[in-house]
């Protein structure tokens, strides 16, 4: 279950947190596959993306060639900060 917040007049639950980030740097997504974590096939978005995918993360981050992250799929703040 997501993070809840409630007050008197409301309750707010969190069910999918998603963050962004950039490396500034390109990816070599294609070597993913290298790593127990790591995810590529060039079905997937033509091959200009990668995923990460490891046992202690809720949800997958995924990675573009340029180097953009996104993680998505954690169910709190606290869970996506660990991932």
């Amino acid at each position: 279950m997501g993070s809840i917040i409630t007050s008197n007049n409301y309750e707010i639950k969190i069910h999918n947190v998603i963050t962004t980030t950039d490396l500034k740097q390109k990816v070599n997504a294609a070597k993913f596959v290298n790593y127990p974590w790591g995810i590529y096939d060039l079905e997937y978005y033509g091959g200009r993306r990668g995923f990460v995918k490891g046992y202690s993360l809720s949800g997958r981050v995924t990675v573009s060639l340029s180097g953009k992250m996104i993680s998505k799929g954690a169910k709190s703040v606290e869970n996506q900060t660990g991932d």
